[in-house]
């Protein structure tokens, strides 16, 4: 599931981003901006299934409606992901190894850049490509295919090259109806200042030690938490 009440702390910026949606206010443009440890996909994910969900209530998704389901899977049409590849120019992008990242998603939301270069044994931080971004311009002149908006989540913006993101920054000062961009980054200041000025910043922090005990204690309640440091 892709829901608020399981993306674990930042009970602030989930509270933000609900009345964002419920009020019909989302800025078009966001960046979570992590921190060490903590990682902004889930929130993301949380938020994008609640914008979907067709029947929300005031401060959850339903986590049964077919988008949810679909979030759940990763697989909803009108979710696209952009984050960083290594590979020849010609052959590789997000969506090329989207089957990948789905697949390590899924096995854990909380994913970190250093999980995704291990996973892929990239030697080097990879890029967000020129070919990503034209991707991304083209789907922006298609329709939602279920709901009102497209959503795109650029995970690693500062990984941009430089001619992706001048292409990426024409994008976001004249934004389409309907189109959000998520970025989300723990190296706010290595992102384009001219990107990072157009976005709107919400903050995460690092989650408290009672929260952390009582999802443990409701996870795996066998578990003595004395054995557990936290």
């Amino acid at each position: 599931m892709m829901k608020f009440q399981e993306a674990l702390g930042n009970d602030g910026v989930k509270e933000i981003l609900r009345k964002e949606i419920c009020a019909g206010k989302i800025p078009h443009a966001q960046l979570f901006q992590e921190i060490k440890g903590v990682s902004g996909f889930p929130i993301a994910l949380a938020f994008v299934t609640y914008l979907f969900c067709s029947k929300r209530s005031k401060v959850d998704s339903c986590g049964i409606c077919s988008d949810c389901v679909k979030m759940s899977n990763l697989t909803h049409p009108d979710l696209h992901v952009f984050y960083p590849t290594v590979g020849s120019m010609k052959n590789t992008s997000s969506k090329s190894l989207f089957d990948e990242f789905r697949t390590f998603v899924k096995a854990d939301t909380n994913i970190s850049k250093v999980s995704w270069q291990i996973k892929n044994k990239m030697k080097t931080a990879g890029e967000i490509r020129v070919k990503d971004v034209a991707i991304i311009n083209k789907i922006l002149n298609l329709k939602a295919y279920e709901g009102e908006y497209k959503v795109f989540i650029i995970w690693q913006p500062e990984n941009l090259n430089a001619v992706a993101g001048n292409k990426l920054l024409k994008t976001l000062e004249e934004p389409t109806k309907k189109t959000l961009f998520i970025l989300i980054s723990d190296e706010p200041d290595s992102i384009m200042v001219t990107i990072r000025s157009r976005l709107q910043t919400k903050k995460f922090k690092k989650t408290n030690t009672t929260t952390l005990v009582k999802h443990f204690q409701n996870k795996f309640p066998e578990v003595d938490l004395d054995f557990i440091n936290f």
